[in-house]
């Protein structure tokens, strides 16, 4: 038998194996730690490291050592070159659009697969947007900050671009886009935020989104445009429209999309407005699916009327710090949902703690729930969970009672015994559960596959018990498919 030289085992892997093969190798090592071993093992194996990295984070340095690091940035994109998701910062606040736009140009030369990009390194420019426009054929989702609007045209170019994101106050007014026709943008989706009172030149954009289905606004105290008649160029064909913190414009969009949008089927409303706006939304698009309020007007009983006798088809409904609203209220909503919601969330809701028999009253009427998140109510007691359960748990299968702190063992004994589709429970912060609670909900659920519980309170006969009957203990049990 030959005898093998130290070096002579690599080289043999190395002329047996073929790139594809050793790739595949490769890419089963889930550890972070064994992957970066293998890179050091020679210069093919670290080159075909970076062929078979998907996802790449990049923090750039200073902007004024980019321009002196350039040829190291394309060497760096060409190590990586099939990249599908790219997010790229800045460790600095000083930005140079130039140096950026180098970033940008280095990146269109090597990463031709990538779907997926967030530069939130700076505000770059055509120049750098241009080329990555014809070699990033397949960019479908693309973020960016401080765009100047004289630069929002280029968009143009992104003939794939379905998702849209920009961050920070716009720079520039209308003036810059003077005779710029409108464009055609593909975009499906589109989210702007920081857009300031004074703003301006976001017009283009509203008139370029014919085919717009969702719709968001993050923080905003205007449209980006002194006309709020240019937003409704992209509202026609919206599905769904999240408004967070913009309690300057939230009233004006909710009546401007309720004018000219009837086939709403999501809103998310957070933080804003007076409720005239919700009022007539509710009312115009009565083929809403989804409705989410965290509102600091609350709602009183009215509010709860309106939504209870306009959205029919409502299928999730999710209340935070409902705090005016009584039993009353959330009866009727029972009532008239009784067929259709399947997902109930009242956090922090006064009346299913002061008004007994609310919970156990929807419980009875919404035949089709599936999912109940009462969280952060922090004295509902035993009675009114097992009372909602009594008639509605054999349907669930997530309930979720974090910070439910007065819930006891009791609520977790008749869980085993009554929520037999059961499948994800959330009982963290619950400081009236015990191990024995724990221990009784592990063996009572059949179909009981997540448990997200603090680590003191299983025990590790409890902990044998999940592991046998395959239900994950998050935080507490790694999940394997997570290495």
């Amino acid at each position: 038998m030959g005898h093998f030289t130290r070096d002579e085992p690599g080289d043999l892997i190395n002329t047996l194996l073929c790139d594809e093969l050793l790739s595949e190798i490769l890419s089963r090592l889930h550890s972070t730690q064994d992957r970066k071993s293998a890179t050091l093992v020679c210069k093919r194996w670290l080159s075909l490291e970076g062929r078979i990295k998907t996802k790449l984070g990049l923090c750039v340095p200073d902007p004024s050592t980019i321009l002196s690091l350039c040829s190291s940035i394309h060497a760096l994109f060409h190590r990586y070159s099939h990249l599908v998701s790219l997010a790229v910062v800045s460790e600095g606040d000083q930005h140079d659009s130039q140096a950026l736009d180098l970033i940008l140009s280095a990146m269109a030369s090597s990463c031709p697969l990538l779907r997926e990009l967030r530069f939130l390194a700076g505000p770059v420019t055509s120049s750098g947007l241009e080329p990555l426009a014809r070699a990033c054929n397949c960019l479908v989702s693309l973020e960016l900050v401080a765009l100047a609007t004289q630069h929002l045209p280029v968009l143009n170019e992104f003939r794939s671009l379905s998702e849209l994101s920009l961050t920070g106050c716009l720079s520039g007014d209308s003036s810059d886009l003077a005779g710029v026709p409108d464009g055609d943008l593909p975009l499906d989706k589109l989210c702007v935020e920081g857009i300031g009172a004074r703003n301006s030149g976001l017009g283009w954009l509203w008139r370029s989104c014919h085919k717009l289905r969702r719709l968001e606004f993050f923080g905003c105290q205007g449209i980006g445009d002194s006309d709020i008649a240019s937003l409704a160029w992209c509202l026609p064909n919206l599905q769904e429209l999240r408004l967070r913190r913009c309690r300057c414009i939230a009233t004006q969009v909710l009546l401007m999309v309720a004018e000219v949008c009837h086939g709403l089927k999501v809103l998310i409303f957070m933080d804003g407005g007076d409720m005239n706006g919700l009022h007539r939304i509710v009312r115009s698009c009565q083929s809403l699916e989804t409705l989410e309020l965290r509102l600091p007007l609350d709602l009183f009983n009215e509010d709860l009327a309106i939504i209870a006798q306009n959205c029919l088809s409502l299928k999730i409904l999710r209340l935070y710090s409902c705090w005016m609203g009584t039993g009353n209220g959330f009866k009727l909503l029972g009532t008239q949902m009784k067929s259709s919601l399947e997902e109930l969330v009242l956090i922090r809701c006064r009346a299913i703690v002061q008004d007994t028999g609310t919970l156990a009253y929807l419980g009875q009427d919404l035949k089709s729930l599936r999912r109940l998140d009462v969280s952060e109510n922090d004295h509902l007691a035993d009675r009114e969970i097992t009372g909602l359960l009594h008639s509605s748990g054999d349907r669930l299968i997530h309930l979720r009672l974090r910070r439910c702190r007065k819930v006891t063992d009791a609520t977790l004994e008749f869980i085993g015994q009554k929520c037999r589709a059961l499948s994800n429970l959330v009982i963290t912060s619950c400081d009236g559960i015990s191990p024995a609670g724990v221990a009784m909900v592990l063996a009572g659920c059949p179909s009981l596959n997540k448990l997200w519980v603090e680590k003191e309170k299983v025990t590790s006969d409890a902990c044998r018990l999940a592991k046998v009957k395959g239900i994950l203990l998050p935080g507490i049990e790694p999940n394997p498919s997570d290495y």
